[in-house]
C-alpha cells in the first residue's frame, strides 16, 4: 500500500496532543526526539511499506 502524506498527519490527535504541550513550531521543529516522533506518528499508524522524507523544504 502507498500513503502520501501531505502536512505530517495534523489531523492526528496524537500530533494534536504535541502541539498542546509544545505550542511552538519552533520548539516543535528544534527538539529532535519531537521531530521524529512527530515524523513517525503516521507511519506507525498507516505501516506503509515505505517512506521517503525530505529534510530540505
Amino acid at each position: 500500500p502507498v500513503w502520501l502524506m501531505r502536512q505530517a498527519g495534523r489531523y492526528m490527535k496524537s500530533y494534536q496532543i504535541i502541539c498542546e504541550k509544545y505550542p511552538s513550531f519552533r520548539e516543535r521543529s528544534e527538539n529532535v526526539d519531537l521531530v521524529v516522533e512527530i515524523s513517525l506518528q503516521p507511519w506507525k499508524v498507516f505501516k506503509p511499506d515505505g517512506v521517503i522524507l525530505f529534510s530540505d523544504i
